[in-house]
């Protein structure tokens, strides 16, 4: 039995459901913030972020065999956060390209270079995302994301294997 699917249940469910909710609040709260109008882009955004709430807390969840190995309490946090952070913005910037190629029909391929032309939308859409999503994501609300995922999903360490003593006659 691998170590993620030994995990407790209570971890699931924070990956799975709380910090999903926890990402969509934190983006909602930035975009009250900015004064934006509530439209279809902001609630689509705030979407995102609970997607990418997902993917991240299932990212932590599925390394968990790796994490639990480290040691020190204050870099397993660490790596735990950078781990979230990294599937967080991954899953939200699939999701983006989903939308703005695939639903929003913002795509039109040359008929002889098909997949050319999807890899070099797919290029431009992953650009165009990570070019507009740092004014909702800075200065606090992905700190703010990584710290709390960090305290939710990183447990202890794993136990360190004890070898017995050598007979002391």
């Amino acid at each position: 039995m691998s170590r993620a699917a030994a995990l407790p249940l209570q971890r699931w469910l924070q990956g799975a459901l709380v910090l999903p909710v926890l990402a969509m609040a934190v983006l909602a709260l930035r975009i009250a913030e900015r004064d934006e109008i509530w439209l279809d882009r902001t609630y689509w955004l705030t979407g995102l972020a609970g997607l990418g709430g997902l993917g991240g807390g299932l990212l932590v969840l599925l390394l968990a065999g790796l994490l639990g190995r480290i040691r020190r309490t204050f870099r397993r946090l660490l790596a735990t956060g950078f781990v979230f952070c990294t599937g967080f913005m991954a899953t939200m910037m699939a999701g983006y390209m989903v939308y703005a190629i695939g639903i929003s029909g913002q795509f039109e391929g040359l008929a002889d270079r098909y997949f050319v032309s999807l890899g070099f939308a797919s290029f431009q859409t992953a650009l165009l995302f990570l070019i507009s999503i740092p004014p909702y994501l800075l200065p606090w609300p992905l700190p703010l994301l990584a710290v709390s995922a960090a305290f939710l999903l990183a447990g202890p360490p794993f136990a360190k294997p004890v070898e017995p003593a050598p007979p002391a006659v």
